[in-house]
């Protein structure tokens, strides 16, 4: 369907239904009588007793079973949450050894590269090799804090970091153990203080086979580096990483905790030391003098002997999962309650069955009373407007008829001896009589409207606008006119009032476009909120939004009568005929660019529903 042109007013809107008339009869136009009251005796007592005494075995089978069912499935909740914290804290332990694992194979790599250049240069003076080596290796490694050369009686020769070097640093009376020379891998220590500044690090060694002096390469480890690189895994609440040694000893640990490193792994939740033996394991342990449960998973770096220890506390795991049960205990003991209450409302209604009767049927009486008195008013007041149509019709016709016709004679008696004055005001006054006949036309087709009976029919809205555009270029040829008119725009309503709605649309759009070098007149649908919405836009005068409210209301003129020829009475008209169409009209307008008229028409109503 088309949109309307490009200086159309457009406005957001939203289809709506009429309002209901409160004074409206029920759908279907007839009152639906109540139902009869039931008849009958009252059950005797004994029947009354059984029955309750059923209902209440009924419903303590119920609940009993419901009571078993919810304690069932909370168990399987339960289960089910454990597993999900077990799976989720062995994804973050091989996550976690994933990263341990680059960072000592990263620092296993300087430590390599950093031996065979003292190796090779052997000549050349150990501080220069360190100087190079050493410097431009930890710039880009911020896990490994210094490097040290130590000989086979744990003297420093040499200990350097990205600063600088320190010769002959003296003994480090806690250095880590020498490494076999054949391993050719790097061994992972237990946690140290470093010969300098005494912090914790993490050692990491490699021997160096340089003739009769055994010598050995020691990159110190930061355990911040760690907690750093597991602080990305996003942890639950309460959840904590820990880094350990092969022998059960602490390396690191996040979120850092009052435990100094080196503690046996034994002092910490929940690990055991033959874990190590294996590659990835679960647990739910309590921890030695603790009082919560925890559930955790490991995975062992294979290279090195050191494991990543996650764990999770089980009372947050299992948080959710008690609320849930809450929740659901909650609502059992309210459908317990409900349902008690129900079976009173049962036995209550049981003694108050007559008396409920004789309501219902006194309400229906006065029901119908009511709608009987509501019928007869409305058709009194179709009456009256009856009459007041036909006094209309005759009684003041007669006056019009004769103003007219005494102003005709006197123009024609008396024609030669008036002035061009008093025939232009004899011309006045016929006219005057002449629209004032059309105005009662107009008041009379208005009043018969709500008498009016819809029916449907499929109407073609795009051929039956074509030809009222084609009676408007022969009313006026000599105006330049165009007319954009959408195809295949169909609707179901009465073919004579949908003809007299856009006829008074079209007559309007043509009669304020009047001054326009060239008259443009739009007709077409927009769909929206599932139904079609028709309009008709203008490139006319326009009018001040302000005043739209008057708009479709009798004798609301918003143009003065002397510049536009009408009665004020045909847009009231056109919101009439969209209402018995169950529809709904209303304008969109600027100053001096034009009107849209949009309106809707309600779709025909199924079978056996309510009519216009």
């Amino acid at each position: 369907m088309r949109q309307p042109p490009s200086n159309s007013r457009q406005e957001a809107w939203q289809l709506k239904q009429p309002d209901a008339d409160s004074d409206a009869p029920a759908a279907g136009g007839e009152a639906t009588p109540a139902p009869a009251a039931p008849t009958g005796d009252r059950p005797p007592g004994a029947s009354l007793r059984a029955l309750k005494l059923a209902l209440i075995l009924i419903y303590l089978a119920g609940m009993a079973g419901l009571g078993l069912w919810s304690v069932r499935n909370a168990i399987e909740e339960r289960d089910t949450a454990i597993g999900a914290a077990r799976n989720r804290t062995a994804e973050l332990a091989l996550a976690a050894e994933q990263q341990a694992a680059r960072a000592l194979g990263e620092a296993d790599a300087v430590l390599a590269l950093l031996a065979e250049a003292q190796r090779r240069a052997a000549a050349e003076p150990e501080a220069e090799l360190l100087h190079r080596g050493i410097a431009a290796q930890l710039a880009e490694r911020p896990q490994i804090t210094s490097v040290a050369l130590l000989d086979a009686s744990n003297h420093i020769l040499l200990l350097g970091n990205a600063t600088g070097v320190t010769l002959d640093a003296g003994d480090w009376k806690n250095a880590p153990p020498a490494p076999a020379m054949a391993s050719g891998r790097a061994v992972l220590g237990r946690a140290v203080t470093e010969p300098s500044g005494g912090r914790w690090t993490i050692p990491l060694v490699r021997g160096i086979e340089d003739g009769d002096r055994p010598q050995r390469l020691a990159a110190l480890l930061a355990p911040s580096y760690f907690e750093t690189a597991f602080r990305a895994l996003a942890l639950p609440a309460g959840g904590s990483v820990l880094l350990l040694h092969g022998e059960g000893r602490l390396l690191s640990r996040y979120p850092a905790g009052a435990d100094a490193l080196d503690t046996p792994a034994t002092a910490l939740p929940p690990f055991r030391p033959e874990f190590s033996s294996l590659r990835t394991a679960s647990v739910r342990e309590t921890a030695p003098g603790a009082t919560e449960a925890r559930i955790g998973a490991f995975s062992r770096i294979a290279d090195y002997p050191a494991v990543v220890f996650v764990s999770m506390p089980e009372e947050a795991v299992l948080a959710p999962w008690r609320e849930h049960v809450l929740v659901k205990a909650g609502g059992f003991v309210l459908a317990a309650i409900l349902v008690g209450l129900i079976l009173v409302a049962v036995h209550g209604s049981a003694r108050r069955k007559a008396e409920a009767a004789a309501a219902v049927r006194a309400a229906a009486e006065a029901t119908e009373q009511r709608l009987r008195d509501r019928s007869t008013a409305l058709r009194q007041l179709d009456a009256q407007l009856a009459s007041f149509s036909y006094a209309i019709s005759h009684d003041l016709r007669t006056p019009l008829r004769a103003i007219s016709g005494f102003a005709h004679t006197l123009e024609e008696d008396c024609g030669e001896r008036l002035d061009e004055a008093h025939r232009a005001d004899l011309a006045r006054i016929r006219a005057a009589a002449q629209r004032m006949g059309e105005t009662i036309d107009r008041l009379v087709e208005l009043a018969s409207l709500s008498r009016s009976s819809v029916h449907r029919t499929d109407v073609d809205l795009s051929e039956m606008t074509r030809a009222i555009a084609d009676e408007l270029r022969r009313r006026d040829p000599q105006r330049t006119a165009s007319f954009a008119i959408a195809p295949d725009l169909r609707v179901s309503a009465d073919r004579r009032l949908l003809r007299g709605l856009l006829t008074q649309l079209m007559d309007n759009a043509w009669k304020f476009s009047r001054g326009r070098p060239e008259t443009r007149i739009s007709v077409g649908a927009l769909s929206g909120d599932g139904a079609t919405v028709f309009f008709v836009d203008d490139n006319g005068i326009g009018f001040d939004m302000a005043h739209a409210a008057r708009l479709f209301e009798p004798f609301q003129r918003l143009h003065p009568g002397a510049s536009f020829e009408g009665a004020g009475i045909g847009l009231a008209t056109v919101h009439r005929v969209v209402q018995l169409h169950g529809g709904r009209v209303w304008a969109d307008a600027v100053p001096d660019q034009g009107v849209t008229i949009f309106f809707t028409l309600a779709p025909e109503p199924a079978p056996g529903g309510a009519h216009s």
